[in-house]
């Protein structure tokens, strides 16, 4: 079994690890500033995180993306299309013509 680091090797793994530190410094910080920003929408918060397969940060995307006003979607399926997560059915003389999703919003699709 090897012994812990001498001091030649201690202190070139300190510098590697150094700036580790501080990025989790910097995500506690935006953590911090996230809770802040969707504290009047913890309501929304709460029913999206009941969803099967939605956590809290999930729901913490979904508002950031959607917002919590669903008024501008007259139907779910409005909604659907505009992530663009509908299939095109593009059916022309008993042919079908290419069933792309489109680009869509790319946040939304990474939580699924």
């Amino acid at each position: 079994m090897r012994p812990a680091l001498d001091a030649n090797e201690a202190q070139p793994a300190a510098a590697a690890v150094s700036p580790y530190r501080f990025r989790a410094a910097d995500i506690a910080e935006l953590d911090t500033q996230i809770e802040q920003m969707i504290a009047p929408h913890t309501a929304a918060v709460n029913t999206l995180d009941e969803i099967t397969g939605v956590g809290l940060r999930s729901a913490h995307e979904i508002i950031a993306e959607l917002g919590v006003d669903m008024t501008v979607f007259p139907t779910a399926a409005h909604l659907v299309s505009w992530a663009k997560f509908l299939p095109i059915d593009a059916t022309s003389a008993g042919r079908h013509k290419g069933n792309s999703t489109g680009k869509g919003n790319p946040w939304l699709a990474g939580m699924t």
